[in-house]
């Protein structure tokens, strides 16, 4: 009882600190945090160190702590990913982006509509958004993959994507 708050307020005390502090690097400092503690961060503070990098603009940073995550077997959830696939998607860095999906998907993570909007930002086609509607069947989100169909089929938003196909 009594150890588990501690821990837990240890951690909050951590996030905070790391937050205020605004280190040179958060991949660094992910680091320096699992050396002092022999052992791998929790899920929570790797998802903080994400989302600190990448709004400090150092998104290669997340994707690097994000890979620490992996390493350690640690269990990514949604919040680890969806930082990263906005501030790639936002540069239009299309292959970043699909491989960052490909990995979420692997992981059994469920993408949200927010998710396809970023995917399909950064890379615009049909093909993706047929890919796109199968993995989101695949882990779940199957209203995801209704929504595909229906941007794929119907109205307004066939013609949006039918424009940028064109563009592209």
């Amino acid at each position: 009882g009594d150890v588990y708050k501690r821990q837990q307020l240890q951690l909050q005390n951590n996030r905070l600190r790391l937050k205020r502090e605004r280190p040179a690097s958060y991949a660094e400092a992910c680091e320096t945090l699992e050396t002092q503690r022999n052992r791998p961060l929790d899920e929570a503070t790797y998802s903080v160190l994400i989302r600190n990098a990448v709004e400090a603009g150092d998104v290669d940073g997340g994707q690097r702590i994000l890979e620490r995550m992996t390493r350690n077997n640690v269990r990514r959830k949604r919040r680890a990913y969806a930082p990263l696939l906005a501030a790639l998607s936002r540069h239009r860095r299309k292959d970043e982006v699909e491989a960052l999906w490909a990995k979420m998907v692997k992981d059994g993570v469920k993408p949200d509509q927010m998710d396809l909007a970023r995917l399909f930002a950064a890379a615009p086609s049909h093909d993706i958004l047929r890919r796109m509607a199968d993995d989101a069947a695949r882990c779940g989100a199957f209203e995801i993959k209704m929504e595909t169909a229906k941007a794929l089929e119907s109205g307004p938003w066939r013609a949006r994507y039918e424009r940028v196909d064109t563009e592209t």
